[in-house]
């Protein structure tokens, strides 16, 4: 089946033709229209220095079938032919959104990392809301930092328990920019620019109006030791699901708000402002914000946020005829090679530059030239939008301007299409809709799409008769989403995407979990994407550690690269399959009964039913070569050890 695939060519030269399929092994690349040649040469992915080789499906003199590597290092490929003739290109996902309906049937589901949330306010007004973010005026650094080490986190305290109670995630920032200086930090912090967010309701102190110098030490170091505080307050809260990064323009984006043109523009020029100095300010401060640890002169440690991933604001500096990719295209690739999906990239001009009409993505305008960001690192990380500044827009179109730009179902089916996994839209997007029944069914439709939604049918778990601890499971599972069902694996300071892992658990009779069995899924999460039905087919055995007994048996998609407060995220499906599920997101697959465990054999090592000295003969020759799963039989009391324990338990029973 042919799915939607866009493929790009840089190079004039390039004769080949491109199709995109999928089916076993994955996403397959067909190229043709050139001779190859008879002899099989290669595929690689690159990006800068890193290169991958792909997967080759098949060769032949008029076509090469080849594999997408689970995580190519970039789009572009290069098919090089034996006698070394080479042809380039590169491909970029586009997503499989059913648009026929304009009201979705499906359940919404809430799950990590994605969906429609509310920026600049925490209330949660709507269902389809599922996470928000609260603004800069409401958290500015002089507030959470009133005196120099003396922190008042009751705000963001507050804002948290507001997202726990309800069911829903937060997003949470410390606001140092636009007047958020505190005023122990006078003398200490030099400001430039003339706007005053951070102190509303209030007189902004005329020496620190404006925004921190982000390449000023004196800043690094104090921001370093907020942020280390808040993370290590925070970073393992199961409602915080990322936090915003101050990178060192307005509102914590990459843009310098440029207001009053001058005298803000002499200020940051005369504070010795330029793209590279600037560029180089948001790496550190980025870095701070996740650095695995920093020593302090006295030689206490602290550190970053290590689970909980942060949102970097994209922008372009103080020069905004430069574009978008003087600034945020080397950013954003500076953080995806060193951070993968520990950093995610939002674009704050969502339906910014015109009325009813997605113009950016296409026309490429001055200040709307940001489709790259979907272009290149849709799949690198989470890439998604906010809302842009109403008042901008030319509202000589007919009717409100919230309803001629935004709000109309096609600006969230375009930004479906383009890869974004989350969105959010303010709190007046909602109350000044002047037509609520279509703004809620466009917000539900965005929510029941972006991201993964998964649907599981015609689930079958068994058992097998001639052994009750082997079991098969096998699934029939479609994402009706517009992202991949991403996992993630910490690789050194950067998060990988990887599977999810099916996790069955076994519960006593009592509702107490006794074990628990991790495997990979038969075809990775990763690659359930696109249109087709995708099938898994897992068999495992339950350890001899696991008592006999009857056991509840569930089933539970798990991202094990992470964990906060002791448990890995949980995703919940949109479908589950006629399966029952739990407040957790584990869904009951039946009640079985195992037998066949030397835990319940009374110092039974061999088996014969018997306990005697044949049975300590084996257990101290199996005892001297260490413990092993072939030979666990000698773990009398399961506890996947060898030792003096196990024999007391058989001299207890040979008497």
């Amino acid at each position: 089946m042919i799915t939607s695939f866009l493929l790009l060519f840089p190079k004039k030269a390039l004769a080949i033709s491109y199709s995109a399929t999928w089916g076993p092994p994955g996403k397959l690349i067909t190229a043709s229209g050139e001779n190859f040649g008879s002899q099989k040469g290669q595929v690689i992915f690159e990006e800068g220095s890193k290169t991958e080789k792909a997967a080759i499906y098949s060769w032949t003199p008029q076509q090469v079938i080849f594999q997408v590597p689970l995580s190519p290092p970039g789009r572009n490929f290069k098919i090089i032919t034996a006698n070394g003739k080479e042809f380039t290109g590169s491909y970029l996902v586009k997503p499989f959104v059913d648009f026929s309906a304009s009201t979705p049937t499906h359940t919404l589901v809430f799950n990590p990392d994605q969906g429609l949330g509310e920026c600049h306010s925490v209330f949660y007004p709507r269902p389809e809301i599922s996470w928000a973010y609260p603004g800069g005026a409401d958290v500015p650094w002089w507030k959470i930092e009133p005196q120099e080490g003396v922190y008042n986190w009751s705000i963001l305290d507050n804002l948290i328990n507001i997202a726990a109670s309800s069911g829903k995630k937060v997003w949470i920032q410390v606001y140092t920019t636009e007047g958020a200086v505190p005023d122990w930090a006078e003398g200490k912090v030099i400001t430039a620019g003339t706007r005053c967010e951070g102190r509303v309701g209030g007189t902004c102190n005329p020496n620190l109006k404006g925004t921190p110098i982000p390449w000023n030490e004196n800043y690094q170091m104090l921001l370093r030791k907020l942020i280390h505080k808040m993370a290590e307050r925070y970073d393992d809260n199961p409602a915080v699901e990322a936090v915003l990064v101050m990178a060192g323009g307005c509102y914590g984006e990459l843009s310098i708000c440029n207001y009053n043109r001058e005298p803000d523009r002499s200020q940051w020029l005369a504070a010795g402002y330029t793209n590279e100095k600037f560029k180089e300010a948001a790496k550190k401060i980025i870095d701070i914000y996740l650095e695995d640890s920093y020593t302090w002169p006295d030689g206490s440690k602290t550190h970053g946020f290590l689970k909980t991933p942060v949102v970097l604001q994209l922008g372009m500096g103080l020069d905004e005829a430069a574009g978008s990719r003087e600034i945020s295209l080397p950013l954003a690739q500076y953080v995806t090679q060193k951070y993968g999906f520990r950093v995610w990239l939002k674009y704050n001009g969502w339906g910014n530059f015109t009325c009813g009409f997605y113009q950016y993505a296409n026309t490429y305008d001055v200040q709307g030239d940001y489709f790259w960001i979907f272009k290149d690192f849709v799949g690198k990380t989470r890439v998604g939008y906010e809302r842009g500044h109403w008042e901008r827009i030319d509202c000589g179109c007919s009717g409100n301007c919230y309803n001629d730009y935004l709000f109309q179902l096609g600006n969230y089916k375009r930004a479906l299409n383009d890869g974004a996994a989350y969105g959010c839209i303010s709190h007046t997007d909602i109350t000044q809709c002047s037509n609520a029944g279509e703004c809620s069914k466009a917000r539900q439709f965005f929510a029941k799409y972006a991201g993964a939604h998964i649907v599981l049918t015609s689930p079958q778990f068994n058992q097998s008769q001639s052994n009750t601890r082997l079991f098969n499971f096998t699934g029939q599972w479609r994402n009706l989403g517009n992202f991949p069902l991403i996992g993630q694996k910490r690789v050194g300071v950067k998060d990988e995407p990887a599977s999810y892992k099916f996790v069955f658990y076994l519960l006593d009779q009592g509702g107490k979990t006794k074990g628990r069995i991790s495997l990979d899924p038969s075809w990775p999460t990763t690659n359930w994407f696109g249109p087709d039905t995708f099938q898994t087919n897992n068999s495992f055995i339950v350890p001899n550690s696991i008592r006999d007994g009857t056991y509840t048996f569930k089933l539970a998609l798990e991202d094990e690269g992470r964990e906060k407060n002791g448990n890995h995220p949980l995703f919940k499906l949109t479908g589950k399959g006629g399966l029952a599920e739990d407040l957790e997101g584990k869904y009951t697959l039946g009640n079985f009964t195992l037998t066949g465990s030397p835990c319940s054999s009374s110092g039974d090592v061999n088996g014969d039913g018997k306990t005697d000295i044949t049975d300590f003969d084996l257990w101290k020759k199996i005892f001297k070569g260490g413990y092993s799963s072939v030979n666990d039989n000698a773990d009398l009391n399961c506890d996947e050890k060898i030792n003096l324990v196990d024999f007391e338990i058989w001299r207890k029973f040979s008497h």
